[in-house]
Formats: structure tokens, C-alpha cells, sequence
């Protein structure tokens, strides 16, 4: 019985939908408003680096195929959990941008698709049930999966499209036509290219059983089977076009990666859905117990999909007559069963026998499909008690009461549990993250009272039935949203505040830094509140990243070579050698070429042997090396195909160098190297895959009964997208064409200024003439260790100071505007930024740190702090300066210590390191630090001061702070 015309239940019918999204938007309120980032797990680490750096190839004219920057480098088409052929990401991707913001903004997206979809799901699959369906979709939007999962970027994205496919599916299996083939072909490449490929090898069992169960139904009428076995034919052909670049990295990437082999019983077992996680279930605060008392990671242990809706379960069990649902609910219990892992012989059997279950790891993501079968199963229930309201009124109150009470029962087991433990940033996080789980499991229980004083006092309040059953499981859903986001959904720092860090990193490659590669270590060191695969935002190679996808070659060398691999660490991203080892020799310290490759007889070092990085893109690296005799030359990236090397513009074959990276070898002489990754078949996949999605949307919306123009409009709008965000931008090299022309007329109109060119490559003299040129290479935005103090107090009164490729920072502005305050001219383009500025006083109102000067050492390692209290402060003037000019020797390591401070508690802990300085102890280098406090309370005092970590001496000048309005160009 589904309750039509009465009143409020009926308009929930007919604003579904903005009832479903309506509920995720304030649920997840802490997103919505931005007051809070999405969790710092493997959203941050993973899911914001990979799609920021998607972000930048489109933007600097590249396909994104090959990351330089993690793992030694590694296939980025290939990695099938990343992002590379995902039309949504490839869309925003070259336009909007991905970053911290849009990435949460897509999350909430995401769980309102998947309330959408389980909306539609439940009506094919149950026939048309009203606002009972709706309700299903809120229970699922809102369950345990997408809060606990809300770190596993692509598993969001996999949960939200199923029920699409389910939907889509069922339509064609009904009816199967090409239309309705074509509709399941877009949800199933949405899946394949973007989703948590765990999820496809899991759904693809109850897809071929929903298909097997309708055959059998075919062959006992008089029905055909070809219209069926020609639909479903055309959805996989049509499903494998649109995902065949997927499909090519999955066949390309095998050999080399060690993950597709299968993984053991142990690997596969680990991070389980446990027994004891089930309560979660109507007490969705046990989510946030201790990781060891429930045996299982947070994400993998919040079950809940609504407390109020497992009677109906029950119920719906036992009243289920058709065949579908039948199996439907089987599967969710095979998998609920399965979620256990090891605690049953369920999970090994799956892991042994069923082809494809061997290759993804925990378990707990069996338990989706458990939620995908059991609301629409409940909702059967609810239906049924529906009907059952106006016979048996007074037994169903009963029964409510009763349950109610029994689930109050279930809070006696929870008192001993301690509350989780987290890092609190933010004061109402930290408030809720201190309550004790008793008094969560309290508040959990709340709608449950709603539920008992509405059904007892429904005629006084004026209530139906239909009414106190939808707002109870509502309002459950939104209070376990609220009980458990907090631990695994949110992290405690501004949005903003993390993009404006990111923001203020280079944007386009640039030559990197000549440094031995175990310097460039991921970390929060130099990207506060990031701290994994954080060189990438950085641009700096490097052989750390965090990510299961790594190829044979690199985990050789991690797991079971580590002694040459600590010899690899200590080299450059790339150097020349002359210690060569024959596969097979005994280990020293040369480095590994395959046995057949021709080796000349001698090979001998010299100290005149050079090379140098002339150019870099994320795919190539370009080289000049100068040596006496024949070397090895060695680029510290993965060896994949699709690399190949020049040696003075001819083709030679690369060597596979101690079976991880790539090398060539060069002869004596001076000689232009370039090694560049090429594959020229993946331009032909990506149009292929993104022309056969949009051709598929076009027929689906010009063929669609209702909505046709929106929909039209809707495919347009997507072409658009992908067209300016994969032909609507130019590389690097263009744009330095393009800047050769824009300071031309500034160069001529002030001849006599010396130039600071903060570039990635020496300036070439024709451009600038015979003027002084100070050329400077400061790709981080505190870093200004290249700048000499006093050089710079050398140059004339007027300078023109030009930025190409390399962020302008606030540290950058604050140095040279504190020196030459006043703007004569500017210009800015894009990555491009020209200021001509003339020497003054400057008006800041500096404040001398209590201690100015210093040599500190390990004995006495600190600069007395300097203290702000942030109440005495004006409310625009938030923005930190601190400088200072030091003097270190070879061992000494400096950081500027930025500390906020409520009481005794501590706020926020930064050290931002004084970065490299070439030349140590020759000159007194600037310090410049910017920082916002914009975001932080008024209660909160700021200390700063700087601290030597290291073994030697750093000796301190001119240590001052100021307080400006200016909005910094860093955070």
C-alpha cells in the first residue's frame, strides 16, 4: 500500500529527489559550509595529489599519462585506480580545476547520486512504492558506507554509480532494446573508468545471476531469447568502447605489475567488517570505538543503514515473493557473511574459487552490497506494515514499543568503550570527538524516541502513521551522519586554507632542483597539513608515494634490493656512472644492466665529467653531459614501454638499469641527451573512449521521451567541458614564445633597471641585453635561499623583477616591495608576472623579535619567541610577517617555528625549514615567512621564533615580525 493523498507523505513523493539531496547537503553540513576539509586520509594523500596533478597536465597541454614525481615515475594511464580516463575528472580536470574544495563539493555530489539511483533501484526492482522509496534513498545517502568510505575516493564513486547499473540493468533485462543497452553501457563505463574496480568484480556475480534468473524466466514462456542476447551484446561492446583505454592500461600494465598475479589469502583477508562491528548497525557511535577493540580499521566498520529499518528487514524477508528480490537478497547475505573475512570459511572459498575475488584486499567492502540488497528488501517490509497499520493498529504499536526497548538494551555493552582519539584543530570538532561512546550511543538513540512518544501520541500530535515512520528513520540517518563524520569524514582544517597551500606551489613543470633524490621526501614539512605524495605538488622527483599501484621494477628495489636502492637515494635524478655490473655479478655498489647489452671494455670516470638538466616536462627529461670516456648515464625513472633516448637526435635503445630505472650509454664528448616517454596510441583511445560516451548521450537524449532539450543541453555542455579542458591550453614552451613578446616593450622602456629574473632556465641574453641580470631559481613559496643579501643591496634604484614559470609568492612580493615599495609598472599573464619597481622606505611597522640576533647551536637552539595575542589584534590585520637574515654552516638545519595557542592547549604546530642554501656560510641569506591567521579564534595566542635542529650553527640577524591586512599570496 503505498500512501497516496495524504498530505505531507505525498509531497515527499514529489520532491524526492530534493528531499534526497537536500538531506545530504545538511548532513554533511560541516562540507557543505566548507568549515571543514574532507578527511586527511586517503582523500588528501591520494585522491587531491592525483587529481591536482591531472589538473596540471591538461592545463599545461599534456594528456595525463606519466607522473615524474612519485614512485620513481610511474604510468598514470595505467594505474587503474586513478583518474586518467574518468570523463568527470578530464571535464573539470582542464577547467574548473580539481582541488580541496571541488573535491569535497564532488563528494557530497556523489552521495546524492547514489541516494538518486537507490531511489530508482528500489521502484524497478519493487515496482512503485512512493515515498517508501525515497525514504530508501535517504537511508542509503546517509548510511554508514559513504561515511566511513569517505577517504576511498574512487569506492565513493563506485557506490554512488551501482545502483545506476542496477537500474539500468533491470530496464534492460524487462525491455531489451538498444536504448536501454546503451543507458547501462554509460553507468558500467562510469564505473569501470572511475570507480573501485573491487566493486565491478564483485557486482559482475550478481549481474550475470540477475541475467541467468531472466533467461531462465525467458525459457518457460513463449518469449524470445534474441532480442536479450542482442542488447546485452551491444551494452558490452558498447561498455568496452567507451572504457577501452581502461581496458588497454589493464592489458598493457599486467607484466608489470606484480598486484594483477593475485594476492595471498592473508593480504586479501586484512581489514575485515568484524562481528563486533554489526552493532554499528542501530548504534552507528561503536563506529568510532578503538580500531583494536572492533579488529578492523575505522573506515572498514561502520555498518549502519538505519536502525529503525532492520525489523523491516525481518519482515520484508519473510513477506518477498518475487524472484529477483529473492536472489537479491541472497547475495547481500552471502556478502554479509563474506564482510566477516576470516571469522568464517566464506571469504577463502570466495578468495579460491571465484575467478577475479583473489585480487582485491578487505573484505569490508562486501558489506556495500549487503546495504545494496537489504533496503530495498526493508522497504518491502515497511510496505507491508503499511497495509498492515489500518487492520492491526494497536499489535504494531506493540511491536514498535518492544523493539524500541530492545535497542535500548543494546546500549548496556557499550559503557566500558573509550572515545576514539584524534587530532583537534577546530573546537566543536574537538568537543564532539571528547564525548565518551555511552554518551554518543545516548544520542544515537534519540530518533528512537521520537519513533515511540509519535506512535504513542500520534492522535494528540496530529500525526499519521506514514508520518512518524519516515521523519523517525529520517532523523537516524541524519544522527548517525552527525555521531560518526567527525572521525572518519572530516578533517579538522579549513578547506581554503589547504588549496591556498597548494595554490601557491608551481603550477607548470619546471627544471628540477639537482639534488640527490633521498632529499625529497614526502612529508608535512614543506606542505603543512599534507604529509603523502606531497613532491608532487612540489615538483620535485622522488621515490617516495603512497599508492598499492607500483610496478615490479620499484618494488624490487623497496622490498628485496633496499641496500641499492639507499645507494640510488644518494644520486641525482640523473648522473653519470662508470661502475657497471653484469647480471649475475657480485653485489658491490655498480649498478645492474642487462647481461646481453653490449658493454664497451673500459669505461673510467673523470672529475671533468658533467651532466646537466637543459629542459623537463612530465614527459621527458632533457640532458648535456660532457665526459672524457664512454659513461653510463642514468635518469632515475621507471623503466615502462613508451620510453625511448636520444643521443644527439638519434634513437638509442634505453638500458634497464638495476632493474628499476633507465639509462644509455653516451661516448666521450659533449652530447645532448633527451629521454622521452611516447605513446602515441593513447591520444586514439582517449577520443575514442570520450567519442563513443558522448555520441551514447547524444542518442540517449535526442531518443529521450521527457527532458530531451535539458538533456541535450546537458551533453553539450559536457563536449564543451572536454574540449577547452583537453585542446584549450598550450605547453610551457609555448608560453615562453608568448612571454618573449609581452617584455619586450618593458625592457625597452626602462633600459637602465637591473633584472631579477626568477625563472626556470637562465635567461637568455638576447632577450635581456647587456643590462646586470640577476638570474634566481625559487620555485616554493618560502623559499628565497638564492637570493644574497648582499648582491641585492647592490642593485640600482630601479629594478624590473620578472617571474616565468615560478609562482610569485607572498614571500617574494614581501622581500622586494620592503626594499622597492613603489610600482611603476606591472604586467601578469598566466604563469608569467612582470613588476618594475622603484627603491624607497618601506612603510611597515616592524617589531623586533625579543632576541634580534643570535648563534644558535645544539646547546642553545632556540630564539627567544615572540608573542602575539590575537584579541589585541585590529580584525583585518591577520596576516604574519616574519624576517630575518641567518648565516648557516654545512650541518646546521633551520626552521621558523610558527605555534598557535588556546590555554595550554596547542592549536597548530608549523616549522617551516629554512630550505637549501647553496654556498653555505658564504653570505647572510634572507628569511622571509607569510602566514595568514584569518581563520584562527581571537583566544588564541601566537608564538614564534626560530629553532636550529641540526649539528652545527646558524647564526641569526634582524629577526623582526609584523602584523599587515594585505591578503598573503600564500596561506
Amino acid at each position: 500500500m503505498v500512501p497516496r493523498g495524504s498530505g505531507g507523505v505525498a509531497r515527499i513523493e514529489r520532491w524526492g529527489d530534493a528531499l534526497i539531496a537536500s538531506s545530504v547537503l545538511l548532513a554533511y553540513w560541516p562540507l557543505t559550509t566548507l568549515r571543514y576539509s574532507i578527511s586527511a586520509g586517503d582523500t588528501l594523500d591520494c585522491w587531491l595529489p592525483w587529481r591536482t596533478f591531472l589538473s596540471r597536465c591538461l592545463r599545461n597541454g599534456e594528456l595525463p599519462v606519466w607522473n615524474p614525481y612519485q614512485q620513481m615515475g610511474y604510468p598514470v594511464h595505467a594505474d587503474l585506480q586513478g583518474p586518467a580516463w574518468y570523463v568527470e575528472a578530464l571535464a573539470l580536470g582542464g577547467t574548473v580545476g580539481h582541488g580541496a574544495v571541488l573535491l569535497q563539493w564532488l563528494f557530497l555530489g556523489y552521495v546524492v547520486v547514489a541516494g538518486l539511483g537507490m531511489r530508482r533501484f528500489i521502484d524497478r526492482s519493487l515496482g512503485p512504492s512512493g515515498p517508501w522509496s525515497v525514504l530508501g534513498g535517504v537511508a542509503f545517502a546517509l548510511s554508514g558506507f559513504f561515511t566511513g568510505h569517505a577517504q576511498h575516493f574512487y569506492s565513493i564513486i563506485s557506490g554512488a554509480w551501482f545502483p545506476w547499473l542496477l537500474w539500468a540493468m533491470l530496464g534492460l533485462l524487462d525491455r531489451p532494446n538498444w536504448r536501454n543497452a546503451l543507458c547501462a553501457a554509460v553507468f558500467q563505463s562510469l564505473l569501470l573508468t572511475g570507480g573501485n574496480h573491487t566493486f565491478t568484480l564483485i557486482g559482475t556475480y550478481l549481474l550475470l545471476g540477475l541475467i541467468v534468473l531472466r533467461v531462465f524466466q525467458l525459457s518457460r514462456g513463449d518469449e524470445g531469447f534474441l532480442p536479450l542476447f542482442a542488447s546485452l551484446a551491444l551494452f558490452v561492446g558498447v561498455s568496452v568502447t567507451m572504457s577501452i583505454g581502461t581496458f588497454h592500461a589493464w592489458w598493457e600494465v599486467r607484466p608489470y605489475l606484480a598486484r594483477v598475479e593475485g594476492l595471498s589469502l592473508e593480504q586479501a583477508a586484512s581489514m575485515p567488517f568484524p562481528w563486533k562491528a554489526w552493532a554499528t548497525q542501530y548504534l552507528p557511535s561503536l563506529a568510532t570505538a578503538d580500531p583494536a577493540f572492533l579488529g578492523s580499521d575505522p573506515t572498514m566498520v561502520n555498518g549502519y543503514w538505519g536502525m529503525l529499518l532492520i525489523p523491516f528487514l525481518g519482515i520484508g524477508s519473510l513477506v518477498v515473493r518475487k524472484s529477483r528480490v529473492l536472489l537479491l537478497a541472497g547475495f547481500g547475505a552471502l556478502c554479509a557473511v563474506a564482510s566477516l573475512g576470516d571469522a568464517t570459511p566464506v571469504h577463502a572459498a570466495l578468495w579460491r574459487w571465484v575467478p577475479g575475488l583473489d585480487l582485491f584486499r578487505f573484505p569490508g567492502y562486501y558489506w556495500y552490497f549487503t546495504l545494496l540488497a537489504g533496503i530495498p528488501v526493508a522497504v518491502l517490509g515497511i510496505r507491508h506494515v503499511s497495509r498492515l497499520w489500518s487492520e492491526h493498529r494497536r499489535r504494531v504499536q506493540l511491536v514498535v514499543v518492544l523493539s524500541a526497548g530492545g535497542l535500548l538494551l543494546g546500549l548496556a555493552h557499550v559503557h566500558a568503550l573509550d572515545p576514539a582519539s584524534s587530532a583537534t584543530q577546530v573546537a566543536l570538532y574537538k568537543t564532539y570527538q571528547g564525548l565518551s561512546i555511552p554518551v554518543r550511543a545516548l544520542l544515537d538513540l534519540l530518533p528512537l524516541l521520537f519513533l515511540v512518544i509519535g506512535t504513542t501520541f500520534r492522535r494528540q500530535l496530529r500525526l499519521t502513521f506514514h508520518h512518524v515512520l519516515f521523519s523517525s528513520v529520517w532523523l537516524s540517518s541524519l544522527f548517525a551522519v552527525q555521531a560518526t563524520q567527525w572521525h572518519t569524514t572530516l578533517g579538522p582544517h579549513h578547506p581554503l586554507a589547504i588549496q591556498a597551500r597548494i595554490d601557491a606551489m608551481p603550477a607548470v613543470p619546471f627544471v628540477p632542483v639537482i639534488e640527490p633524490l633521498g632529499e625529497s621526501r614526502d612529508g608535512s614539512r614543506h606542505m603543512h597539513w599534507l604529509w603523502r605524495n606531497t613532491q608532487l605538488f612540489m615538483g620535485r622527483p622522488s621515490y617516495d608515494g603512497f599508492n598499492s599501484f607500483q610496478l615490479k621494477g620499484y618494488q624490487h628495489l623497496l622490498d628485496h634490493d633496499p641496500d641499492r636502492h639507499q645507494l640510488l637515494l644518494r644520486e641525482p635524478l640523473v648522473f653519470l656512472t662508470d661502475d657497471v655490473q653484469r647480471k649475475g655479478a657480485a653485489f658491490q655498489t655498480g649498478h645492474l644492466v642487462p647481461s646481453d647489452t653490449p658493454l664497451p671494455g673500459r669505461m673510467q670516470g673523470s672529475p671533468d665529467d658533467t651532466v646537466r638538466l637543459t629542459s623537463f616536462s612530465y614527459t621527458s627529461v632533457g640532458m648535456h653531459c660532457r665526459t672524457d670516456d664512454h659513461m653510463l648515464l642514468v635518469v632515475q625513472q621507471a623503466a615502462y614501454p613508451g620510453w625511448r633516448m636520444f643521443v644527439d637526435h638519434q634513437v638509442v635503445d634505453p638500458i634497464l638499469v638495476d632493474q628499476a630505472a633507465l639509462g644509455v650509454l653516451v661516448p666521450p664528448g659533449e652530447h645532448m641527451v633527451q629521454a622521452e616517454f611516447h605513446k602515441p596510441l593513447l591520444p586514439v583511445l582517449y577520443w575514442i573512449g570520450l567519442g563513443s560516451f558522448l555520441l551514447v548521450l547524444t542518442l540517449l537524449a535526442i531518443t529521450a521521451r521527457q527532458g530531451r532539450r535539458a538533456r541535450s543541453l546537458a551533453t553539450a555542455g559536457l563536449a564543451g567541458l572536454l574540449a577547452y579542458s583537453m585542446l584549450g591550453h598550450s605547453t610551457a614552451r609555448d608560453d615562453r614564445l608568448e612571454h618573449e613578446e609581452l617584455l619586450a616593450p618593458k625592457l625597452a622602456a626602462y633600459p637602465d633597471a637591473d633584472v631579477i629574473w626568477n625563472g626556470d632556465l637562465v635567461p637568455d641574453r638576447s632577450r635581456i641585453g647587456s643590462r646586470n641580470v640577476e638570474h634566481v631559481k625559487l620555485p616554493w613559496p618560502d623559499d628565497l635561499s638564492e637570493l644574497g643579501m648582499a648582491r641585492v643591496e647592490e642593485l640600482g634604484d630601479t629594478i624590473l623583477l620578472v617571474s616565468e614559470g615560478l609562482p610569485w609568492s607572498a614571500s617574494l612580493d614581501v622581500f622586494f616591495s620592503e626594499r622597492f615599495p613603489v610600482v611603476l609598472d606591472h604586467l601578469t599573464r598566466d604563469h608569467f608576472r612582470v613588476e618594475v619597481r622603484k627603491r624607497a622606505n618601506s612603510e611597515r611597522k616592524w617589531v623586533p623579535m625579543p632576541q634580534e640576533a643570535a648563534v644558535l647551536d645544539s646547546a642553545s637552539p632556540y630564539l627567544a619567541a615572540a608573542e602575539i595575542r590575537l584579541a589585541e589584534l585590529g580584525t583585518k590585520e591577520r596576516t604574519l610577517v616574519v624576517t630575518a637574515e641567518v648565516l648557516l654552516d654545512a650541518q646546521a638545519e633551520g626552521i621558523v617555528v610558527i605555534e598557535r595557542r588556546r590555554g595550554e592547549e596547542l592549536v597548530d604546530f608549523e616549522g617551516v625549514p629554512l630550505w637549501r642554501y647553496p654556498q653555505r656560510g658564504e653570505q647572510w641569506r634572507p628569511v622571509v615567512v607569510v602566514r595568514s591567521l584569518t581563520r584562527a579564534a581571537d583566544d588564541e595566542l601566537v608564538r614564534v621564533y626560530l629553532w636550529q635542529q641540526g649539528g652545527g650553527r646558524m647564526a641569526v640577524r634582524n629577526a623582526r615580525y609584523c602584523l599587515q591586512r594585505e591578503v598573503p599570496l600564500t596561506p
